[in-house]
């Protein structure tokens, strides 16, 4: 797994960076925002090049250049109809001959996990700040599979993983 930690808690305004070596940033995200709410969060790579957007306000996701499109959330998410219970669980898939990837959040662990739906490997988590009383909080963590060589693909899961973290702690406040 390739490992990586934000600068700050808020994951959609921060750096992303390696844990190996110098720690570079890898991506940076950074969200606007009007008087109400937050328009765009765009995922940046290391030489400042915007790879990525998410659109709060239209509710999509756009990935720039090879494989790269904007499609609606409600195009790329669903969730499993057998589930009549309220669940954090959802699958999302970006292209339509691609990856499809069950995406669940663990309360005991303070992680979003993602798996291949078809064999269920392992390819990415995201931990979530995690508050302390006496000591200062952790800072959030992604980790994503080398399995994924893809650049698009890698993009469209920690760009799920912003987007789903995000949405949990709006419902939290």
């Amino acid at each position: 797994m390739d490992s990586f930690t934000f600068d700050s808690e808020r994951i959609i305004k921060s750096a992303i960076l390696s844990t190996r070596g110098n720690r570079s940033v890898h991506y940076t995200s950074n969200t606007s925002k009007n008087l109400f709410a937050r328009q765009c969060t765009t995922v940046e790579d290391a030489t400042g090049t915007i790879r990525g957007a998410i659109d709060w306000k239209e509710r999509t996701f756009e990935i720039m250049g090879e494989g790269g499109k904007k499609e609606s959330v409600d195009s790329l998410k669903r969730k499993d109809p057998s589930q009549t219970f309220a669940t954090s669980t959802r699958f999302w898939r970006w292209a339509s001959n691609g990856e499809e990837y069950k995406v669940r959040y663990s309360n005991s662990t303070s992680t979003w996990i993602v798996t291949v739906l078809s064999t269920g490997e392992l390819v990415s988590e995201l931990t979530s700040t995690i508050e302390r009383v006496f000591k200062s909080n952790t800072l959030p963590t992604w980790n994503i599979s080398r399995d994924v060589r893809s650049e698009t693909e890698r993009l469209f899961i920690l760009m799920v993983l912003l987007y789903s973290e995000t949405k949990r702690l709006d419902r939290q406040d």
